[in-house]
């Protein structure tokens, strides 16, 4: 009859579900207890805040992203008050980290995580394991920055002693190898990696089972080590064998079994099955709009393959219809960031126009949406459209209307702006365009730019600036401007041959 008795035993309970991996009960019991907390009116208290960072983790678990923020926000206050200290002020950071986190801002969020583990280590009752969760989650986010040698480097000290202390079978130990094998497969140490993962799937399968959604997630990281080392076939085998177990174990809406089919996707694509590869990457775009949200880097993700998919198929119609889609789903957030990123889908709508040969009506979508940005303070944004803009209109052959627009758009390029990369590749772009004009602004700056922001160029930039050497190649006139003498640097850095 004790009600607080009672809340500890379905909390205990709780906490037993989500490490089974079997969210949905979980979050109904800590619902339960929150809302009874509610009814009799009962004072803040630390019981009460642990049950809060539960339920978000177990929400998150679950793919309920919007309510997870919000009782992470309703944690920090609740924290706030109580004035907590050491464990459980950790705790609270490492909440706050897994918002910003899901949020894309990895940042923000490693910072956080930082400020958890040194509330956890100025917490003489703490030990390693209990800040082994915020170190996985802060070499989550070094590794989604690219930070990999850093992250490598205190991993190297870490993963050692947690595995000297608590052994390689405990779940918080078995997250920690699965992000240390992460970051040694981004660094192109595959076969450490390899050998890491292959260990700890037959651990995740004897101590979480089979259908577990750690055992599943290192199932996947195993096959894509598998794909880097050239065995696609057997990586391709494992992610069907992970999808057919998630589906078995989450339903097939869930985002646990739509990120290994987007995954899936990406590699049928490789091996040249685009119907399937569409099939896949379409279920989970689909799913992760819906559970995830718009702005999730996997549904982003998704989405940008299905695009890629389509434009290199020249669909226009499912272009243009699934970025007005992604319009739609930006605007029905009705802040700041879905108004900009509604104008960058329209954006993508008017280059698929373009493509397909309506040139002026895409130009005046592109140039509207572009003054819309303007107008929302946003010239990163605008900015960072320039190149894939300028790379359109040369594939509708417009090329005057091409070099009006790189004129105009190129101003707005200062040679101090922050991503140097974004300058450099629509400059190039321009003058490839230019190469008969002395007198081409771009052509006058071109020599001031650094060729060594050539490094940070993504794969999506490079195919843009292969295309404006296409151009520069066929232009008679090419060899008497800047930009050629700079040819073989540009190819060199982009990984390319003269033939």
């Amino acid at each position: 009859d004790d009600p607080h008795t009672k809340w500890e035993l379905l909390q205990e309970l709780a906490f037993t579900y989500d490490g089974l991996g079997v969210y949905k009960p979980a979050v109904a019991l800590m619902r339960q207890i929150d809302k009874e907390r509610s009814d009799i009116n009962e004072g803040p208290s630390e019981q009460q805040l642990r049950t809060l960072i539960a339920l978000q983790r177990s929400l998150q678990s679950l793919g309920e992203y919007e309510e997870a923020n919000a009782i992470a926000a309703k944690g920090v206050e609740l924290g706030r008050r109580l004035g907590v200290q050491g464990e459980l002020l950790a705790e609270v950071w490492e909440a706050q980290g897994l918002t910003m986190e899901h949020a894309g801002k990895h940042q923000e969020a490693s910072k956080f995580f930082q400020r958890a583990i040194s509330a956890y280590e100025q917490d003489d009752e703490c030990e390693l394991a209990d800040s082994l969760s915020a170190r996985t989650l802060l070499a989550t986010c070094q590794r989604m920055l690219g930070e990999f040698d850093e992250a490598a480097g205190w991993l190297e000290k870490i993963v050692p002693q947690a595995v000297d202390q608590y052994g390689n079978k405990r779940p918080a130990v078995i997250r920690l190898l699965q992000e240390y094998a992460s970051i040694l497969q981004a660094l192109d140490r595959h076969q450490e990696a390899i050998e890491i993962t292959e260990q700890q799937v037959t651990i995740a399968q004897e101590v979480l089972g089979a259908k577990h959604p750690r055992t599943l997630q290192l199932t996947g990281n195993l096959a894509n080590a598998y794909i880097s080392v050239g065995q696609r076939e057997k990586g391709i085998k494992m992610y069907r064998q992970v999808i057919a177990a998630s589906e078995e174990a989450h339903g097939s809406g869930s985002p646990h079994v739509a990120v290994p089919r987007f995954l899936l996707g990406m590699q049928l694509i490789k091996i040249g099955e685009s119907e399937e590869a569409e099939k896949k990457l379409q279920q989970a775009y689909e799913v992760l709009k819906s559970t995830a949200g718009i702005d999730n880097r996997w549904t982003n993700k998704a989405h940008r393959a299905l695009a890629s998919l389509w434009f290199g198929n020249e669909d226009w119609e499912k272009t243009i219809e699934c970025f007005e889609s992604r319009t739609i789903a930006y605007e029905n957030l009705g802040t700041l960031k879905g108004t900009c990123f509604a104008a960058l889908a329209r954006i993508e709508i008017g280059q698929a126009m373009i493509r397909s040969g309506q040139i002026e009506a895409g130009l005046n979508l592109i140039k509207d949406n572009l003054d819309l940005l303007s107008d929302k303070n946003q010239p990163t944004l605008v900015i960072r459209s320039h190149s894939s803009i300028i790379d359109a209109l040369m594939y509708g052959k417009a090329l005057e209307q091409a070099i009006s627009f790189a004129e105009e758009y190129v101003k707005r390029t200062p040679l101090d702006y922050v991503n140097s990369q974004d300058v450099c590749l629509s400059r190039i772009q321009s003058a490839a365009l230019h190469v008969d004009d002395a007198t081409s602004r771009s052509l006058e700056r071109l020599d001031e730019i650094d060729m060594a922001v050539f490094s940070q160029l993504d794969s999506e930039q490079k195919l843009l600036l292969s295309n404006s050497l296409k151009l520069l190649d066929e232009n008679s006139a090419a060899e008497d401007s800047p930009l050629y003498s700079r040819r073989e640097l540009i190819l060199e850095m982009l990984g390319q041959t003269e033939n």
